[in-house]
């Protein structure tokens, strides 16, 4: 025998009145039978990705709940079933607007530069204020249209935790060897504990909002790839910081955006070599760094420093004097002497 809850209600088999208290509860509280009926709806609404996913649309019934908590369908059944109507539906609305809420206040999160987005994994060599000049970067980019993100050196992905949640960026690639000693400028070499792709997959998991089937990760070097297999709107460099793997990750950056996108290299005090070679290698291009160590590289469109988030990042304005005089390689050579 079918259970109550599973049992199909009509106007024929309700009890009296039952259809006419279901008409109703559009202005009220449902009634167990409205409640009822209506569970598999209410489940694709509690199913529905908190980043904007259609309610008609499959989930897997683990998502988002209050407060970016994440709740399943476990919690439905021990909240709802039993309970009176008052309480059930309190329950269903509560989480359905923390889902609407919060898929909502993603994109404001993203395109107020909050930096809590990278709360939940804190591994990684980025500052704060790296952080916040990538995040600005997204933040232009989305305000755009939709957009497609390539990084090189993910380690556990701190720095891709904005772009797995938002789904104006539909895809990415992260490209890591995977070293846990990596060669460095630096005289002592960094060293990545747990360095694997399945640890980063599931640090990644643990973020609000996370959408994993737009991922794409690579356990290679960018020397092993072929980069017209790959396409990209955004090009983050992180891996080996040496000039010479700095100028090959550029370079094939360089080929990913087809001449037509964005290039940002971290640590650029570090790699600073490695990216005025880059830049003597281009015949139209726009180059500036932002806080606090990262470098930009524009290859022709429009320029992001026209959105006030990345033209706040600057450390001086006197870089936009040096890419008019075409002196941003010498002005690169400099900063690390003046601490700009």
């Amino acid at each position: 025998m079918n259970s109550p809850r599973n049992t199909p209600i009509s106007a024929a088999t309700a009890p009296r009145g039952s259809v006419g208290r279901r008409r109703r509860s559009r202005r009220g509280l449902p009634s167990r039978t409205y409640l009822t009926r209506f569970t598999p709806l209410t489940r694709r609404i509690l199913n529905a990705s908190a980043i904007g996913r259609p309610i008609g649309g499959a989930g897997t019934g683990r998502r988002l709940g209050r407060g970016g908590a994440l709740f399943s369908f476990s919690d439905w059944d021990s909240s709802v079933v039993g309970q009176s109507p008052r309480r059930a539906h309190a329950w269903v609305a509560e989480r359905s607007n923390s889902l609407h809420d919060w898929s909502v206040s993603l994109r404001d999160r993203v395109d107020g530069v909050d930096l809590s987005l990278f709360d939940h994994i804190q591994s990684g060599g980025t500052t704060s204020g790296d952080r916040h000049s990538l995040l600005a970067v997204h933040a232009a980019l989305a305000a755009r249209g939709e957009f497609s993100y390539l990084e090189v050196g993910s380690y556990l992905g701190a720095s891709m935790q904005s772009f797995i949640a938002d789904s104006r960026c539909h895809e990415i690639v992260s490209i890591d060897r995977r070293d846990e000693v990596s060669p460095d400028e630096r005289a002592e070499m960094p060293e990545y504990p747990h360095n694997n792709r399945s640890h980063m997959l599931e640090r990644l998991s643990q973020v609000p909002g996370a959408s994993l089937e737009k991922l794409t990760a690579i356990d290679a070097g960018t020397d092993e790839l072929d980069p017209t297999e790959l396409s990209a709107d955004l090009c983050f460099i992180d891996g080996e910081h040496t000039n010479g793997a700095a100028l090959r990750d550029a370079r094939f950056c360089r080929q990913v955006v087809r001449d037509r996108g964005v290039i940002v290299f971290h640590d650029r005090k570090l790699i600073g070599r490695g990216i005025r070679e880059f830049l003597r290698e281009l015949s139209h291009s726009r180059a500036y760094p932002l806080a606090h160590d990262l470098f930009v590289v524009e290859l022709n469109g429009r320029s992001l420093l026209s959105d006030s988030r990345v033209k706040a990042q600057l450390p001086s304005t006197a870089w936009l004097v040096a890419d008019r005089l075409h002196a941003v390689p010498l002005a690169l050579g400099l900063a690390p002497m003046v601490g700009r």
